[in-house]
């Protein structure tokens, strides 16, 4: 077992700082639904949601890059998002959160990968994913 001390955390935290890191992987959102599930539809039964608040945020690869932010370093990310509305919001919290955004390629063959979740009374209720799980297609300029 790794048996680390406060001050050996402190300094790997402090090496952070200033560091450019690279982030290659999914971008994506993740939407959220906080609800009420008060009952059943009594003809289908299928659980009637009643949403309280919604939140998006980021997923993903850019929620990797958020948290090396955290830690002080300057997170690049290197990643694929379609050419459509989650794309949109995608590069203003990205952007929001004072990352470069150059590293983000759009390809229009695809939708910007969105996770939404409803979670009613502290549980998941379901996942939404809006995603395709094929290779990218090359970029052409």
């Amino acid at each position: 077992m790794v048996n680390f001390t406060p001050n050996r955390l402190d300094a790997i935290q402090k090496g952070f700082i200033g560091k450019r890191i690279a982030v290659v992987g999914d971008l994506m959102l993740d939407k959220y639904y906080w609800a009420q599930c008060p009952a059943f539809h009594r003809k289908h039964l299928f659980p009637v949601v009643e949403v309280d608040e919604e939140s998006t945020r980021l997923g993903g690869a850019a929620n990797v890059a958020n948290n090396i932010a955290s830690l002080g370093g300057v997170p690049l990310m290197i990643c694929v998002v379609g050419m459509d509305n989650g794309a949109d919001m995608l590069r203003t919290l990205v952007a929001g959160n004072g990352f470069p955004v150059d590293g983000i390629v759009a390809d229009g063959t695809r939708p910007t990968t969105i996770k939404t979740r409803v979670i009613a009374h502290g549980q998941h209720v379901v996942r939404i994913d809006q995603e395709k799980k094929v290779d990218i297609n090359a970029i052409r300029k």
